[in-house]
């Protein structure tokens, strides 16, 4: 998720908040006046990663952010990043089909 996160951000203009809103993957909060993406900032970090999180929108948000911006080296690097856990999560049996690579 960090991966995805620094790849949208090294964008102009895009921002944590912009990623949420655009993908619709992950809920915006309003506190004073500012918008903020609080679920997907939870993800950001190991130290504030829920015990038990959700892989679909993760999966989703990096795939999101790759169909967006496909071609900087940070963006490569996330696709391989992204390739070797849905292998690895396919070889443990705990991908749902609907996020397993269309190439299989």
């Amino acid at each position: 998720m960090p991966g995805a996160a620094q790849v949208w951000t090294a964008q102009p203009n895009e921002t944590l908040t912009a990623l949420a809103e655009k993908s619709g993957l992950w809920f915006v909060t309003q506190d004073d006046m500012i918008s903020r993406p609080r679920t997907l900032q939870k993800y950001l970090k190991l130290k504030t990663l829920p015990k038990r999180p959700h892989l679909e929108p993760v999966l989703a948000t990096a795939d999101f952010v790759l169909a967006q911006y496909p071609h900087s080296s940070a963006a490569l690097e996330l696709a391989a990043k992204l390739e070797m856990l849905r292998f690895m999560l396919n070889v443990l049996g705990k991908t749902p089909e609907v996020f397993k690579d269309s190439t299989d």
